[in-house]
């Protein structure tokens, strides 16, 4: 699913975030300020990565997160991507995808979309758990490379790796 794909609103909180990418593009046309709209998805911190077992991997959370085709983004990726868009210049307005390089899941990607969306058509092949969600246009414009995935924290049990101090949360810090 790529940005040219069409929005289907179906939350107040979905609407919200429509319209204020409508707002900015007409914002744009009047002030020809550069304006950039970065869509993500699920954003979390490394220590919250040990939640996801429990509120993604059953049958019915799996389900109900297709509708964001199961991405997600670390928290640490969400401002890089932004410090990139403030950097760049000459954008006019535009709209990216902004998600870790890989899916929530443990389920390969090419069998989310056979199960849960099996007439849908690949616009190009998917490898092992990548990201539908394509951020292929943000990698390419902005410079943006996802680092980050709880693939780097959790064992495919849910059981938690052992971690460096230096990988762990940024929400243990108190020098705030």
């Amino acid at each position: 699913m790529d940005e040219e794909h069409p929005s289907i609103v179906k939350s107040s909180y979905a609407m919200a975030k429509r319209l204020t990418e409508i707002i900015s593009e007409m914002f744009h046309k009047l002030s020809n300020t550069q304006i950039v709209a970065l869509r993500f998805a699920n954003i979390y911190e490394p220590d919250e990565y040990e939640k996801i077992p429990i509120m993604h991997w059953n049958d019915k959370e799996r389900d109900v997160q297709k509708k964001n085709a199961w991405a997600y983004c670390d928290v640490r990726d969400a401002a890089k991507a932004c410090l990139l868009a403030i950097e760049k210049k000459n954008l006019g307005n535009d709209i990216f995808h902004i998600t870790a390089p890989d899916t929530i899941m443990l389920d390969l990607s090419h069998d989310l979309v056979k199960r849960f969306f099996p007439n849908v058509a690949l616009k190009r092949n998917v490898q092992g758990h990548e990201t539908l969600m394509a951020i292929d246009k943000a990698r390419k414009i902005l410079g943006y490379e996802p680092r980050y995935t709880w693939r780097t924290v959790l064992n495919n049990d849910g059981t938690a790796k052992a971690l460096p101090e230096d990988q762990l949360a940024l929400s243990k810090t108190t020098d705030i």
